[in-house]
């Protein structure tokens, strides 16, 4: 978080960086080049200008310049990644995925690695539970959650109250290691083969509204993607076929950089709450 007082001086030392390159740059005529000491000069007329505003102004313009760049990062992600030009897998770094037999399908198809991705057959939150030492070994930045059907299908929580409640538990403990990671709900996909089927929308609404309610855990809505692709479920209309997993890791990674625009606008909200803050303690 910038503290206020400290936007001018920044400014400042900015504006004498961009002199000194401005400097070098024209000092050697063999590398100079007209367009880059046009560039840094208009620069430097900018955060001058700054320099003379209100902190709290300058502070309010450097905000809406970084969500607007952290804005511009994400779209040209998901551009390329409409395009083919980079592959969704590359975009997975320093995470864990965790969940179910649908889950599986993200190593066994050899999209992740398996020790990036902890899920088995038949997995409910209780194996999430066990699982927390390995992630606490493995110390992510990002932690997907791709539970419920096996959940709900067992009658281990016979109502989404219930389900979220043992989650909410779950997640805290998680929270309690890892203060620092995000973790990010999977809405639970269809299965229009199962018993419970006509259920899944009413747990998922729950996970929706639990991850609302909890520090540095979302909720990634699939629904979407489940009907834009719902040719892309296996014969028993549990499992996913191998190329749906693309795009369901796309949605995943879509949240991620959704996420980092939201902590780019909440780390650039400055201590005004609290005047203490802007004034040194006293020695």
């Amino acid at each position: 978080m910038t503290h206020k007082k400290y936007v001018p001086a920044l400014i400042a030392g900015v504006v004498f960086f961009l002199l000194i390159l401005l400097a070098v740059r024209l000092g050697s005529r063999e590398n100079a080049a007209p367009e880059d000491a046009a560039a840094i000069s208009q620069g430097v007329s900018y955060l001058q200008s700054l320099e003379a505003q209100d902190p709290d102004t300058v502070e309010n313009v450097l905000k809406q310049q970084r969500l607007q760049h952290l804005q511009e990062m994400r779209d040209e992600r998901m551009r390329q990644l409409e395009s083919g030009e980079i592959s969704v897998w590359s975009l997975f770094e320093d995470y864990v995925l965790l969940g179910d037999s649908r889950a599986v399908g993200f190593s066994f198809y050899g999209f992740l690695p398996e020790e990036r991705v902890l899920a088995e057959s038949g997995a409910t939150i209780l194996h999430l539970e066990e699982h927390i030492p390995d992630i606490v070994a493995l110390n992510p930045s990002n932690i997907f959650l791709c539970y419920g059907l096996n959940d709900i299908m067992l009658g281990t929580w016979p109502t989404p109250s219930d389900y979220v409640t043992k989650f909410t538990s779950v997640i805290n403990e998680i929270h309690e290691q890892l203060p620092d990671a995000n973790i990010y709900i999977s809405s639970i996909l269809p299965a229009p083969g199962s018993s419970v089927q006509s259920q899944l929308a009413d747990y998922s609404q729950a996970l929706d509204e639990m991850c609302s309610a909890l520090n540095r855990c979302y909720f990634v809505d699939n629904d979407d993607i489940s009907s834009q692709y719902s040719g892309l479920w296996e014969n028993d209309g549990i499992h996913v076929m191998q190329d749906f997993y693309p795009h369901w890791a796309a949605n995943l990674i879509t949240e991620v950089y959704s996420v980092s625009l939201e902590d780019a606008d909440d780390s650039t909200d400055t201590s005004s709450a609290d005047p203490s803050a802007d004034t040194d303690p006293a020695s």
